[in-house]
């Protein structure tokens, strides 16, 4: 027994679908770690991509709707600190690069030898929600972690009680 967003292996995969899916392999980078600690959620689980895909013109949202996202929100403040160690150790098992930013951010980018990792196949559905989020939330790699969180959470009417 499990609880699925504490899994390292959960939160690995997910991260690596989320990488593959932005293209940042190598020299291209994903800016910011801690907004993988946001996706994740959004790459395991459909509704919270159907939410974003429903409401693009950013109009009411159900009562169930706000509460999905609302959760991911604190989950991915909680979870924060999880992934910058799992990235340390994916790092140390050359997985992935880690690079420190002028602004003094962590950056990522999966290895090019590493992005088939894993088989596709298993995790298609990870794989389908990331490029639904990519086509319906624009430069998801490059933005940084405020704008990002806007586009997902703010925009949405989406109240956050921590600014970064």
């Amino acid at each position: 027994m499990f609880v699925k967003g504490d899994d390292f292996y959960f939160l690995t995969y997910n991260i690596i679908a989320a990488l593959t899916i932005l293209g940042c392999v190598d020299e291209k980078k994903f800016k910011d770690y801690r907004k993988l600690a946001f996706l994740v959620d959004f790459v395991s689980d459909h509704h919270l991509i159907s939410i974003v895909k429903r409401n693009r013109d950013h109009a009411n949202l159900s009562m169930l709707d706000r509460e999905l996202l609302t959760r991911s929100y604190s989950t991915g403040l909680l979870r924060q600190n999880q992934i910058i160690r799992l990235l340390f150790i994916l790092e140390s098992r050359g997985i992935v690069n880690l690079e420190k930013n002028r602004n003094g951010l962590i950056d990522v980018a999966l290895k090019e030898d590493k992005k088939d990792v894993f088989d596709k196949s298993l995790f298609v559905t990870e794989y389908q929600n990331m490029t639904l989020l990519k086509s319906n939330v624009s430069r998801l790699s490059s933005l940084n972690l405020e704008t990002m969180l806007n586009r997902l959470y703010d925009n949405y009417g989406i109240k956050r009680w921590i600014a970064f």
